[in-house]
C-alpha cells in the first residue's frame, strides 16, 4: 500500500488531503457497521478480509481496493460507491443519473437518481420511497410487488400502506365499477 507521504512528492497532493479524505471513508464503513450491529470479527468473517485489515482500515484509515469493495459489499454500501463513481449531472437540472448498463443487480438493470428538496421539508427517505412508489404504480408503470421493491417493503406491507397515499388496491376506473355492479 502506498504511503500518504509518496503522493506529495510524485503528484503534488497534500497529504493532509488525503488523509483527512481516507478518515472520512474509514469513518462511514464503521459507523455502517456499527449500526447494523457488527463486530469487527464478523465483519472480517462475512468478507472475507482478515481482522487485522479491517481494523487497521478503521484506526489508520489504511485499505487496498479489493478490500474496500469486499467490505463495502457486506456493509451494503456497494451500490452508493457506484452511484458516486457513476453519476453524471443532468445539465441543468441538479438530477442525478446513472449511466445506462453501468452495473447490473440479479433483478436487472437499476438507475439511482438524485434531487434536491427543500432543507425545511420534513421527511424520511422511505417516505419519498413509498410516494414515488405508489406513484408508479397508481399509473401502471409498476406491479404492486416491483412498486414494494422500490419502497423496500414486502408486497403485503406496501399494498396495506396504499390508502395512506390515496391510491386504490384495486385498478378499476369509477365507471368500471359502476357498470360491474349495473351488470351483477
Amino acid at each position: 500500500m502506498a504511503d500518504f507521504d509518496t503522493y506529495s512528492s510524485e503528484g503534488g497532493m497534500e497529504p493532509n488531503r488525503l488523509m483527512e479524505i481516507a478518515a472520512v471513508f474509514a469513518g462511514a464503513f464503521k459507523s455502517r457497521r456499527i449500526e447494523m450491529n457488527i463486530t469487527q470479527e464478523e465483519l472480517a468473517r462475512r468478507s472475507g478480509v482478515s481482522f487485522g485489515s479491517v481494523k487497521r482500515f478503521e484506526s489508520k484509515h489504511e485499505i487496498s481496493m479489493k478490500h474496500l469493495i469486499q467490505l463495502a459489499l457486506v456493509l451494503e454500501l456497494a451500490d452508493r460507491l457506484l452511484a458516486v463513481f457513476t453519476a453524471q449531472l443532468t445539465e441543468g437540472e441538479g438530477v442525478v443519473q446513472e449511466p445506462d448498463a453501468v452495473y447490473r443487480r440479479r433483478s436487472g438493470k437499476k438507475r439511482i437518481i438524485r434531487f434536491e428538496v427543500p432543507g425545511d421539508l420534513e421527511f424520511e427517505d422511505h417516505d419519498l420511497e413509498m410516494i414515488i412508489a405508489s406513484k408508479l404504480y397508481e399509473t401502471g408503470r409498476l406491479s404492486a410487488g416491483d412498486a414494494a421493491k422500490v419502497a423496500g417493503l414486502s408486497k403485503r406491507t406496501f399494498i396495506e400502506l396504499l390508502g395512506r397515499q390515496g391510491v386504490s388496491v384495486f385498478s378499476s376506473s369509477v365507471d368500471d365499477l359502476r357498470n360491474d355492479i349495473a351488470n351483477a
